[in-house]
């Protein structure tokens, strides 16, 4: 999806369970799998990797690792550092 300038990755709980299910043998537990992958679902959600959509509980954002970690505040400071840093280097 694109809002303005931004580009935004919606996943559903389905899409996850299937990108998750080529990794597993055949024949493994359904039930179990489901328990397994709400359960990591909810983590990412928690760690503020995923964000739950207002619109649908089982619908996700794809949080940008960098946003969900780093603030603004915080991704300036490093800027600065890194930027002093290279100048030292420079002269």
């Amino acid at each position: 999806m694109k809002g303005g300038d931004s580009t935004r990755l919606i996943i559903d709980r389905e899409e996850i369970k299937d990108s998750v299910r080529i990794f597993l043998p055949e024949g493994s537990n359904e039930a179990k799998l489901t328990d397994k992958v709400d359960k990591h679902i909810k983590k990412l959600v928690d760690f503020g990797f995923l964000r739950v959509l207002s619109t649908d509980s089982n619908k996700f954002e794809v949080r940008r690792i960098l946003k969900a970690k780093i603030s603004a505040d915080g991704l300036q400071e490093i800027k600065a550092k890194l930027g002093g840093e290279h100048a030292k280097l420079l002269n």
